[in-house]
């Protein structure tokens, strides 16, 4: 027993060694609701007079019958004031408590109250934390070790009943108890209980906001009873108890939220300690609780657009001011984005959403448009209307960079109502151009996809005539070549049709391919060389070695099975079976360099055994109906900035060894347990140590931060250089009396 209490006592002490009194007033407007801790009987096991003498009341206090004040805010709760306030009929009071103290670091003396030693106010400088530590470990020793067990006698199954010092532990380890009851997670009416193999089912019908009914259903383990007054008809409320056993404290959290489990747990302990006739104040396991459910530190569920970790442990405190940059910010880019796109009349955006709400039709709402820009939005771009013409709007300054890199900026951009030149014509905007571009506000540029042009450059063919001014000045079926590419520029062509998948026909491939597939392993009865030959000691069947040869010309004819198959044969058959009918898109040039087939005809039988009698080895075709792409080349495009995502949380309740391990000091946590682990984490992270608490300047040798030591008291120095003013004197009386 005393190895387990003083195990407790250590994890206490690691837990709340840095809580020191370290300022006169956190000027919170949090506090807890001090009310008598009840048995079921409903006689108090502590009285609220108790829970309440030495406190700092949180706000003012009226008399119920004649309105007067009994408290004013920040006012010390006496005994003699307690004991009246419970005699008169009072049931409740907000006080201030060291669970929602304010400061970071360390308690205050408003929310700390009267020093249970010295019975006068806290002293600033006073370790709060260890003497709660200590107060609470100490009498670990009288509690009982024991888990009572039924047998089995009840439903079949054993009973566990943790009491002591097992159940102290349970409860400031936060951990799941062994029999859980079930917390109702909604409000509504009990519909029915069925029983099925002594097991039951709760069906509870809950009413929503729209009138619609949602039955929710439990399923209530043999081993456990529903609590008494749980039955068909009864009015449900959210959190209520609906069988025996311990409340989960995680449990609690989500349904309930971290004062639940705060009250739950300082409940939960005093009764423990109480039924064993021990005594300690309140305030000392709220110190301890300050720790294990910290009202303000909290567990970031999703990062959103902040420099936070998911999963990690941080303030509230800088969370909060994240969550109010990020919040103006986006406000500040919401305006920014409606003054932009107000008078703009909408072609294309994503669904109805653009045109829902608004006043005038096409044009958008700032509720729209905050919905188009929210975080995650599946919308890319808006397409637009303004005074000039059609305007792309890409969302979201990071994917207007990515898609304008590298394009060329045919109008000079200038700031917004300035005559200065910020990046000239021509230029082929770059990181660095679009990173000033993006820091301005938003404005219509015009620029030339030459990305485009580049990757059509010998690999794709006009589908449609370019016309400028009525003239053609670029024929359809052209190949896009450099210098069809000057003149789109020179004549500053906004857009183009180019054949989609145009046929690259080898025909030395295509040859070989249906030589194997035709005649590959049939009689040969001879063969003829290109000299028109006959070519002796030939083997009888068609190999390799002789479609190699007819593929690259040294066989220029063979006899099989009674047919004559000549290479320009097997070419024609290539051709009939590939391009036949189809468009040609480049020249077919014979040996000596002469056009015997022009770019645009139609192959015909004709224009076939033209190109067959060639010698050409590769010719390229498109179908007749072939469909093609639509290429835009200048556009007028702009951004809006999307909104950033906040980060999301939730209150955090861990045990003592973990809230030890959670510290801010890696010394502390270091020298507590999983050394190894945690300094590794901590080197991996970079921390600091700023050795705010007790162990972490034991360690290190630094004067200890407690009493005379802390930070405030360092440099006070005393001199006897004269008799001190009448104000000095006052003020010392005054320190002296309090």
């Amino acid at each position: 027993r005393t190895a387990k209490s003083g195990y407790l006592t250590r994890r206490l002490v690691d837990v709340a060694q840095d809580l020191i009194i370290m300022e006169e007033d956190c000027g919170t407007e949090f506090g807890v609701e001090i009310r008598p801790l009840l048995q079921q009987d409903g006689k108090a096991t502590i009285s609220m007079s108790e829970r309440l003498t030495g406190r700092t009341s949180l706000r003012d206090l009226p008399h119920p019958v004649t309105g007067e004040p009994l408290l004013v805010r920040d006012e010390e709760i006496s005994a003699e004031k307690a004991e009246y306030m419970e005699s008169i009929g009072i049931t409740s009071v907000w006080v201030r408590s060291p669970l929602t103290c304010g400061l970071r670091h360390g308690i205050c003396r408003a929310c700390y109250g009267r020093d249970l030693g010295t019975r006068k106010r806290v002293a600033i400088g006073e370790s709060v934390g260890v003497v709660a530590a200590q107060s609470i470990g100490e009498p670990g020793t009288q509690l009982t070790m024991r888990t009572f067990h039924t047998g089995g006698v009840r439903q079949f199954t054993g009973e566990d009943i943790t009491q002591g010092l097992p159940r102290i532990e349970q409860l400031f380890e936060v951990r799941r108890p062994k029999k859980v009851a079930i917390l109702a997670e909604v409000g509504g009416t009990l519909l029915e209980i069925r029983e099925m193999d002594g097991k039951k089912k709760l069906i509870i019908g809950v009413v929503r906001e729209d009138g619609s009914e949602e039955r929710i259903s439990y399923n209530i383990p043999a081993s456990q009873n529903l609590l008494s007054g749980i039955e068909e008809g009864c009015t449900i409320s959210k959190g209520m108890l609906l069988t025996e056993g311990y409340i989960d404290p995680q449990q609690l959290l989500e349904v309930e939220g971290l004062e639940a489990v705060q009250h739950y747990l300082l409940d939960g302990i005093q009764e423990v300690y109480r039924s064993q006739g021990v005594s300690i104040n309140d305030k000392h396991i709220e110190t301890i609780l300050r720790k294990v459910a910290p009202v303000n530190r909290v567990r970031v569920l999703e990062e959103g657009d902040s420099s936070f970790v998911s999963g990690e442990l941080v303030w509230k405190e800088d969370l909060e001011d994240s969550v109010r940059v990020i919040s103006d910010h986006n406000q500040a880019s919401l305006d920014e984005s409606y003054n932009f796109l107000r008078d703009c009349k909408i072609i294309d955006a994503p669904g109805d959403i653009a045109k829902k709400e608004s006043d005038v039709p096409d044009h958008i709402t700032k509720a729209a448009l905050g919905e188009i820009l929210k975080p995650g939005g599946a919308a890319g771009e808006l397409l637009v209307q303004d005074k000039e013409g059609e305007l792309r709007v890409v969302l979201g300054d990071a994917s207007f960079r990515r898609t304008t890199e590298g394009l060329e900026l045919i109008k000079e951009f200038r700031a917004e109502g300035q005559d200065e030149v910020v990046i000239k014509a021509g230029t082929r905007l770059s990181a660095a151009d679009l990173a000033k571009i993006v820091s301005m506000p938003p404005q219509p540029m015009l620029v030339r996809d030459t990305n485009v042009l580049d990757e059509s450059e010998d690999a794709a063919w006009f589908a449609a005539d370019v016309e400028k001014d009525g003239k053609v000045i670029i024929h359809i079926d052209s190949l896009v070549d450099s210098l069809a590419i000057k003149t789109l520029s020179a004549n500053n062509i906004s857009e183009i049709k180019l054949w989609k998948s145009p046929e690259h026909i080898n025909l030395t491939d295509s040859m070989h391919h249906v030589l194997i597939e035709h005649y590959f392993g049939k009689q040969l009865t001879q063969a003829i060389n290109s000299d028109g030959e006959v070519i002796e000691n030939i083997i009888h069947s068609i190999d390799g070695s002789i479609v190699r040869g007819i593929v690259e010309g040294s066989i220029s004819g063979i006899e099989s099975e009674g047919n004559i198959i000549t290479r320009e044969k097997v070419i024609r058959q290539v051709l009939t079976e590939r391009a036949l009918g189809k468009v040609l898109l480049e020249n077919v040039n014979d040996e000596k360099g002469n056009i015997v087939a022009e770019a645009g005809q139609e192959i015909t039988s004709k224009i076939l055994d033209s190109i067959a009698s060639s010698g050409a080895d590769d010719i390229t075709v498109r179908p007749k109906q072939a469909p093609s792409d639509h290429r835009q080349l200048i556009q007028r495009i702009s951004f809006v900035r999307r909104l950033r995502e906040e980060p999301q949380w939730r209150p955090v309740v861990h045990g003592v060894t973990k809230a030890a391990l959670a510290t801010d000091s890696f010394l502390s946590a270091a020298s507590f347990q999983q050394t190894a682990q945690v300094l590794a984490a901590s080197a991996v992270r970079g921390d600091v140590d700023n050795l705010v608490g007790l162990k972490e300047n034991v360690i290190i040798g630094l004067l200890i931060p407690a009493g005379t030591g802390i930070e405030r008291y360092r440099k006070v120095e005393i001199t006897e250089n004269a008799e001190p003013s009448v104000s000095v004197k006052a003020e010392t009386l005054a320190l002296a009396d309090e």
